[in-house]
């Protein structure tokens, strides 16, 4: 099982990519961090909440983080920091919900999966950063997953997907309330795509 962080298996240029294009396309947070200054610790055993945040449920994806109006500074954040700083590497590995993101090789292949999704795929990191992401889907699904990735190239990104995944040792999972998007930079430049799930109970 997937329990440490992967040591700089990911640029954290790529890390941020995943974050802003995120709020870029929906308007939304991906991840609702710390404020800025440093106030305020960790919840313990929540490493993505922090104490002086006010909870709010997270309905779609069942879980409990912090309110939007508090400040959520992800194009400033330190990425590597010590003391009441917090780390994007930490914040993403450790969301409760799986975080996946590929490249735009001609058969895209996986550069990130979270602790979340490498359980949920039952794969290292290392072996999930070498999978095509086609490959996550059975056969007789990959027609279908394709034509979703065409359409949030065209669009964006959408947030209604529910879709049927395989596990490296053939368990099939649903994946409810996935949002998906393109990895986009601020010059409009295309980098891949990334996704977000939950998986359905």
């Amino acid at each position: 099982m997937p329990n440490s962080l992967p040591c700089n298996a990911v640029a954290d240029e790529r890390l941020r990519l995943i974050v802003e294009s995120y709020r870029r396309l929906t308007g939304k947070a991906l991840l609702l961090l710390p404020p800025y200054r440093g106030k305020g610790a960790p919840v313990k055993g929540r490493p993505w909440l922090y104490g002086t945040c006010a909870p709010t449920t997270h309905a779609r994806m069942g879980v409990e983080l912090v309110d939007d109006h508090v400040s959520t500074p992800s194009l400033t954040l330190p990425l590597q920091g010590g003391g009441n700083s917090f780390s994007l590497r930490e914040a993403l590995w450790d969301a409760p919900f799986a975080i996946v993101a590929h490249g735009t090789e001609a058969d895209p292949i996986f550069f990130y999966g979270n602790r979340y999704a490498l359980r949920c795929f039952e794969m290292s990191f290392d072996e999930f950063a070498r999978l095509p992401s086609r490959l996550s889907a059975e056969p007789l699904a990959q027609e279908a997953r394709q034509k979703l990735l065409d359409k949030v190239k065209q669009q964006g990104y959408i947030d209604d997907y529910c879709g049927m995944r395989i596990a490296q040792s053939g368990r099939r999972f649903m994946i409810a309330n996935a949002t998906v998007w393109n990895l986009v930079d601020e010059q409009g430049g295309h980098h891949g795509q990334a996704a977000m799930f939950a998986v359905a109970e």
